[in-house]
């Protein structure tokens, strides 16, 4: 918003990542359901995302000083294969350690991997603003060169260590079976286990709740003039408020089960529409000199952005819990591609905002936060799903 003045760049920027990580997802797990390692599936995925990340940094040194207006482009589409090949090898991710981590684990591995994650993106930040400031002696491009190198190398040490994990082999006796045979299932699923819907339908809701987080900062700074110097300390709390938010979410894993988590995050995302809700329909006020906008926007940005992870989390382990060996590739794929529709919501919100203001599309959502929460609390057990099972041998 700073540089371009355009709510709908800001969506479009946004939507990029997961539209990249999710349009392959279905037909790569269509194609792969049947084999019983799928190590060799995420492998190809990893040398793909490497090579679209050699291939941005070998971009960026030979455009960047005399064809910026192509590198641009080719930055977009470089990130945009980066995130497709990444999505490629997803399928086979989950499906691996859905095999080798016990259930009661896979909540705890998730959380402390994004809690380390978040203790360095935190450090990564310090480092990035060192590497970027006139300080380091480094140009804006060399110095984005060299971060975009850093990250490509570790994201390539993190995979090949991933790769040399020792895959369960599953035996699956359905038999290979036609590609489009094997797309037909996801429609199937649909039709046949409820809670299945659920979770795509409380996924669409969800989406239209936060979709106004993005839009909280340029609100602060448009409407409320706060100082852009905030916007580190902000996303410095943020990423702390994270780690200790997953400690959250793996005790209520453990202890009450995903079913829990995902209703409980739920409505704890609920709250930043409605704090938003409150600051632009609400009285003008201040503590100490903030405005009450501020600490309100602040509020609801950090919590929900927590929650919305935490619920992220419950979908994720909760889908293992309930897929049946045969056809886990399917229920993960055909979910994480269904997913493009929520990632879409970003670019929609940004055409909201330019078009008819920030107040009503606070209000949509907070609407869909309340209708999220109704939805997931329909969810089952997994130990209740026994019908639900039978239903599913007999027509998937």
């Amino acid at each position: 918003m700073h540089l371009s003045g355009s709510a709908i760049l800001i969506g479009a920027v946004s939507a990029m990542m997961p539209i990249g990580w999710l349009w392959p997802q279905f037909l790569v797990a269509a194609g792969i359901e049947y084999a019983p390692k799928k190590m060799l599936y995420y492998t190809l995925g990893a040398i793909g995302r490497t090579g679209s990340g050699v291939a941005l940094c070998a971009c960026v040194w030979w455009f960047a000083d005399d064809r910026p207006y192509l590198l641009a482009w080719l930055l977009l589409a470089g990130f945009f294969a980066m995130w497709s090949s990444g999505g490629i090898g997803a399928i086979s991710f989950m499906d691996i350690v859905t095999k080798a981590i016990p259930e009661e684990s896979r909540a705890r591995l998730f959380a402390w991997r994004n809690v380390l994650g978040g203790l360095l993106a935190i450090g990564a930040g310090w480092v990035v603003k060192w590497v970027l400031s006139d300080s380091s002696g480094f140009s804006l491009m060399s110095g984005y060169l060299l971060l975009l190198g850093t990250t490509v190398s570790l994201w390539a040490v993190a995979m090949a260590i991933f790769i040399a994990v020792k895959e369960p082999v599953e035996s699956i006796n359905n038999g290979k079976q036609l590609l489009r045979e094997s797309l037909k299932r996801g429609p199937r699923l649909l039709k046949h286990d409820p809670d299945y819907r659920i979770l795509l339908l409380g996924s669409l809701s969800m989406a239209l709740t936060v979709m106004v987080l993005p839009f909280f900062v340029p609100y602060l700074i448009e409407r409320v003039g706060m100082e852009t110097s905030w916007i580190g300390t902000i996303g410095a709390v943020t990423a702390a408020l994270n780690v200790v938010g997953f400690a959250v979410w793996v005790r209520w894993s453990e202890r009450r089960g995903n079913r829990t988590l995902i209703v409980r995050a739920a409505r704890i995302v609920a709250l930043a529409p409605a704090l938003a809700c409150m600051a632009v329909w609400g009285p003008t006020w201040s503590v100490f000199g903030v405005d009450g906008r501020v600490i309100l926007l602040v509020m609801g940005m950090m919590i929900a952005g927590a929650a919305a992870r935490g619920a992220y989390l419950g979908r994720m382990t909760y889908v293992m819990e309930i897929a049946p060996a045969g056809i886990r590739a399917t229920y993960f794929g055909f979910m994480n591609s269904m997913g493009l529709i929520p990632a879409t919501v970003p670019i929609v919100a940004g055409i909201a905002v330019e078009t008819v203001g920030y107040n009503l599309i606070f209000g949509v959502a907070m609407l869909f936060g309340l209708i999220s929460s109704f939805i997931y609390q329909r969810l089952s057990l997994p130990d209740e799903r026994e019908q639900i099972e039978q239903i599913l041998k007999k027509h998937i």
